[in-house]
């Protein structure tokens, strides 16, 4: 299966704009992006309205080969100056209808698809990959789209956004479809609810993991940051739910969803379909007792921290809601890899023991390093940092969580794009009452670590998980924790050679 390239062929511009009430030329077009950089030859240029208005770049969208253009009305921006052969048609509220302009030139790809959609503030990722990798186990075709890439595990694509845009998610669906792919199960994020990214789309059955803080940068506070989680349940119209209902925002949701839910209670504490009875923790991963009414059963992971153990949960719970049998459901998920960089586990014996993971919430980090604790290490070291040109707000906490948690911490660079490195570390410092070791080259943070732990001891690198890149000041360079963390490990005084 290759990723499907421009694909598609040539559709009728007045036939695509009808699927949304507008009125466009009677023309072919082939291809059509929201992105002037994906814009085919003779292909269809939708310059939707947001931070940067997409007429800013249609000079590249043409040099690149549009024909027509169609762009969302705006206050202050002016009707462009078409060359000679380049269509172009105003349409309102573009932004909110180019999924179904995409679901229509692609075909109605979700039509064929049994589409699955996940949100909550963590989770996500692992539920997406326990489920897709599950139905492949058990010969139902299925892929995963979300923060690690797209495509049916454990290959994935790469991707820039946990949702594409429309018109690349709509793509990416018809790709999969003409694969003989049958399960898609997508990571939704707020962002992507409240920009519309999945307008279009048909959706089976929709997922909540849980509610904390992340994206306040963008949605203001946590009223709004909800609120954006809640539209998936509500204006897209799942036709069913699966919620944990241990979360007061997910036990909220399940009692106003309209259609089926199945209730996961991820603590055990709720009334539920599923519920989560008890996780313990061993030398390969985890051992779960779930349970549906009165039955009781076990489930053997490969996955490392307790915490997994609410995702594990969610992921039979979709799985029995997609029609899977309890006994096939156990079988999968006890078959299951630990995806990349989520509590990815090196070292040990002679070695410290070391764990990338993804952690980058004071909640995720908390779970982790709250995990990490009770394995009972010599001590516990964690390696973190905070992204730049996001949520500030969430950084002193992030360092008041590993200050009180671990017992070594060094602050360092997480992806500060176009910040200053040192005062975002010294943001993480001041939660942490000014107890840690401020190293801003992360790869020396991660090797100052490793080098000064002690068998024993664990070492968390938290933050980019299976991010194969730091941005920092404009641009974007190859870094990742997992082969730092290798070579360190390699280097370690008395380490086999």
């Amino acid at each position: 299966m290759s990723d499907g390239g421009a694909l598609g062929g040539t559709a009728d511009l007045s036939r695509l704009f009808a699927a949304v009430g507008a009125e466009a030329p009677a023309m072919r077009v082939r291809g059509l992006a929201m992105h002037s950089d994906r814009v085919v030859p003779r292909g269809l240029f939708l310059a939707c309205a947001g931070a940067r208005h997409g007429l800013e770049f249609l000079p590249q969208a043409l040099r690149r080969g549009a024909v027509a253009v169609a762009w969302e009305p705006a206050d202050g921006v002016s009707e462009p100056t078409l060359p000679d052969g380049v269509a172009g048609f105003s349409v309102p509220s573009l932004r909110r209808k180019v999924g179904l302009i995409a679901d229509a030139y692609y075909r109605e790809p979700s039509a064929s698809l049994a589409v699955t959609c996940i949100t909550g503030t963590n989770g996500k990722t692992t539920v997406a990959w326990l489920a897709a990798h599950a139905m492949n186990f058990l010969g139902r075709p299925a892929a995963a789209m979300g923060t690690l890439g797209w495509g049916p595990p454990p290959k994935l694509w790469p991707s820039a956004m946990t949702t594409p845009d429309p018109d690349e998610l709509h793509r990416r669906l018809r790709v999969l479809a003409d694969n003989g792919v049958e399960h898609v199960f997508l990571e939704v994020s707020s962002q992507a609810l409240d920009q519309d990214r999945i307008s279009g789309l048909r959706i089976e059955l929709a997922a909540f993991t849980k509610l904390g803080r992340d994206h306040l940068d963008y949605h203001g506070d946590s009223v709004a940051y909800g609120g954006a989680k809640r539209r998936l349940f509500v204006e897209h119209r799942p036709e069913a739910a699966v919620i944990n209902v241990d979360d007061p925002f997910g036990s909220d949701l399940a009692e106003n969803f309209s259609g089926a839910v199945l209730r996961v209670a991820c603590e055990g504490v709720n009334p539920a379909e599923l519920s989560l009875r008890r996780v313990r923790p061993n030398a390969d991963g985890l051992r779960l007792e779930l349970a549906e009414g009165a039955t009781r059963f076990r489930v053997a992971s490969r996955l490392y921290g307790c915490f997994n153990g609410a995702n594990l949960a969610l992921a039979c719970g979709l799985l029995r809601a997609l029609g899977i049998d309890r006994d096939d459901a156990v079988r999968a998920l006890s078959n299951c890899p630990a995806p990349p960089g989520r509590m990815e586990h090196f070292g040990g014996g002679a070695l410290p023991d070391a764990f990338v993971d993804y952690a980058h919430t004071p909640d995720a980090l908390g779970a982790v390093l709250g995990e990490l604790r009770a394995r009972k290490p010599h001590r516990l070291w964690c390696v973190m940092g905070c992204g730049g040109e996001r949520d500030a707000g969430k950084r002193a906490e992030m360092g008041r969580v590993a200050g009180a948690l671990a017992n070594e911490l060094f602050i360092t660079s997480d992806n500060p794009r176009g910040e200053n490195p040192r005062e975002i570390a010294e943001q993480i410092l001041a939660g942490a009452s000014g107890r840690a070791v401020l190293e801003l080259d992360r790869s020396r943070a991660i090797r100052a670590a490793l080098h000064a732990a002690r068998p024993g001891d664990i070492v968390l690198v938290a933050g980019k998980g299976h991010e194969a890149f730091q941005i920092s000041g404009g641009r974007v360079l190859p870094f990742s924790d997992a082969s730092v963390v290798r070579e360190a490990l390699a280097s370690y005084p008395g380490a086999a050679r």
